[in-house]
């Protein structure tokens, strides 16, 4: 049923998006419904670009729609999760003319990747509900692209800085959720930096990096 009559009722609401239509707030509570009832990897193709136009929605500031619009691009990272929790990124032969060469990229993580690349921006929201929401979209899409280094590890260092700028939020739920996200990828954004220390010449951005988030943890009022 999902399948046979969401294309149908997305497609519609994918056009009032692009024509700025009055009633497009509708579209991320109907894709918010589809994506929390069918759970088949289908859906992608069909949601894809009714997820695609939100973003466009977010890159032109509507705000008044805008936590709707959220709570529909985390039941699609969500979703994602569960469709594609086993690929992983195709293996290629060498060729010596092209040693840089790298497989292409699936559809669902170009989409992942846009989405972050909103992310970034949107948790820097003097908004907490804003906030809340946008950081349990990162926590979901960075598990989502755990299994592809070359955009996991570029997009926690994207929403890096808003991460850091948000534990030390005056509200403590914000503060939180915070940590909870980095207890996910910090692990690898740390030894990333190690490396960097030890292997690249002691760059200072790297040590003050590491220092900034040792300090605040020493400093963090988490109770």
């Amino acid at each position: 049923m999902c399948i046979k009559y969401g294309e149908f009722l997305l497609s519609k609401m994918t056009v009032c998006l692009r024509l700025h239509n009055n009633h497009h707030h509708r579209t991320p509570c109907v894709l918010s419904s589809v994506l929390d009832h069918c759970n088949s990897k289908q859906m992608f193709a069909i949601t894809r670009d009714a997820v695609e136009e939100l973003l466009q929605a977010v890159d032109r500031g509507t705000q008044e729609w805008l936590i709707l619009t959220l709570r529909a691009l985390l039941s699609f990272v969500t979703a994602v999760g569960k469709w594609y929790h086993d690929v992983v990124p195709e293996e290629i032969e060498f060729d010596e003319n092209e040693p840089d060469k790298k497989p292409p990229k699936p559809a669902f993580v170009e989409v992942l990747n846009h989405i972050l690349k909103r992310t970034k921006h949107l948790l820097f929201s003097p908004h907490i509900p804003v906030l809340l929401v946008a950081l349990n979209i990162v926590d979901v899409a960075l598990a989502d692209l755990r299994n592809f280094p070359d955009d996991h590890l570029p997009m926690i260092h994207q929403n890096w800085p808003a991460i850091l700028n948000i534990m030390q939020n005056k509200n403590l739920n914000a503060r939180v959720s915070a940590f909870q996200v980095c207890s996910v990828f910090f692990c690898i954004f740390f030894v990333s930096h190690l490396k960097k220390f030890f292997f690249q010449g002691h760059e200072r951005s790297e040590i003050f990096k590491i220092h900034d988030f040792l300090e605040i943890i020493r400093n963090a009022d988490l109770m």
